[in-house]
């Protein structure tokens, strides 16, 4: 399903997506700016923010998050923009096969 943009994926691959991530940009920091909630529905508007080359860079993006009666995710379907999200080009090249 990937390109990472309006998709939704399981947890599994949430992991590996996250474990990319960490590994491009280890200073990668997420803040939470909004949470709206219904029933076992969630939307987060979140800003993401890292230095690339000792530059402060930051995104912002949303997601709707599906829970589960545990209230574990059962789908996170994310709204972002790949031509400014860190790592992108090799979260895209390690998850299109």
């Amino acid at each position: 399903q990937l390109p990472l943009q309006k998709i939704s994926y399981s947890a599994e691959k949430s992991a590996q997506i996250e474990t990319a991530i960490k590994r491009t940009v280890p200073d990668r920091r997420l803040q939470t700016i909004c949470v709206y909630a219904r029933g076992n529905q969630v939307i987060a508007e979140c800003v993401i923010s890292w230095t690339d080359n000792g530059i402060y860079q930051e995104t912002p993006f949303i997601s709707f998050l599906l829970l589960d009666d545990d209230g574990l995710i059962l789908r996170d379907r994310r709204y972002l923009l790949l031509s400014h999200w860190p790592g992108a080009d090799q979260m895209a090249a390690s998850f299109s096969t």
